[in-house]
């Protein structure tokens, strides 16, 4: 996965986050959605970690 890619599953993983806050309703399908969608979140935000722990050093 390239650095804009990333980016915009972040984007997208954000937005379903959202959008699955909004929509629950105290249903066990509603919350298997925010869980699915913030699991997503939480794997993404990994990622960057690890890809930003990767990138050289250019400060010196």
């Amino acid at each position: 996965m390239d650095k804009h890619t990333v980016a915009a599953e972040l984007l997208v993983a954000e937005l379903e986050l959202q959008r699955a806050q909004a929509q629950h309703d105290g249903s066990h399908a509603a919350t298997v959605r925010y869980q699915a969608a913030r699991d997503r979140l939480v794997q993404l935000e990994r990622l960057v970690m690890v890809l930003l722990v990767e990138l050289p050093d250019v400060t010196s």
